[in-house]
């Protein structure tokens, strides 16, 4: 069985498809085809692989938080082809894919950061490798809620503007990761989590969710 995965949280589209065999990809947008249409990425990865769309077996997307409309986008796209081919969606949340990506230790306290509006973020706060908390606002005022002020505190995705000029007063450890690549989903379908996430027939953005 192939996995689709679909990864449009950002701009920069990429689509896998993933042998769930154990063979891992056999094929990845985000080496050397160029194109930024999903369906075109589709067709490529299934001509080069020599599979047909009926070999998909099951479709993992990236729910963000993130961009929303290019989000939207990846989803829009899982949707209809689950639709159309009875196909069953995971969704990711692509905070949780950053931490993963980053490689940090469990024991760590993370912050994985994606911006949103007028200066506020989506933080996904994360200890013992589970994710303890999602939150949408500033992020001074989220760490002093979730009372990790006094942590050390490793920080992946973009910095906030206003500590360019004022350094926060917290110990923090900075990760330059802005977002999760295809590299992130092997390491989400190799974790003993993966079989644990729910199988849907449609997904939805997490912007829309996160509060």
């Amino acid at each position: 069985m192939l996995r689709l995965i679909i990864e449009t949280s950002n701009l920069d589209f990429q689509l896998g498809l993933h042998d769930a065999a154990g063979s891992g990809f056999v094929y990845r947008s985000d080496q050397g085809d160029g194109s930024s249409e999903l369906t075109e990425m589709l067709s490529a990865g299934l001509g080069k692989t020599g599979n047909d769309v009926a070999d998909i077996g099951e479709i993992v997307v990236d729910l963000g938080p993130g961009g929303l409309t290019s989000t939207r986008s990846g989803i829009a796209f899982a949707n209809g082809l689950a639709f159309a081919r009875n196909i069953k969606i995971v969704g990711a949340n692509s905070l949780e894919l950053m931490v993963l990506q980053a490689g940090c230790d469990p024991n760590d306290d993370v912050i994985a950061a994606r911006r949103a509006h007028d200066g506020n973020y989506f933080l996904g706060f994360f200890n013992g490798g589970t994710c303890q908390r999602l939150a949408l606002g500033k992020p001074e005022e989220l760490i002093k809620e979730q009372d990790w002020q006094a942590e050390n505190l490793i920080w992946i995705g973009p910095h906030p503007k206003t500590w360019a000029d004022t350094p926060p007063a917290f110990n923090v450890e900075f990760n330059a990761l802005l977002s999760p690549s295809l590299d992130a989903f092997e390491t989400l379908l190799a974790s003993s989590s993966f079989d644990q996430l729910p199988r849907v027939d449609a997904a939805g953005p997490m912007n829309e969710t996160i509060r």
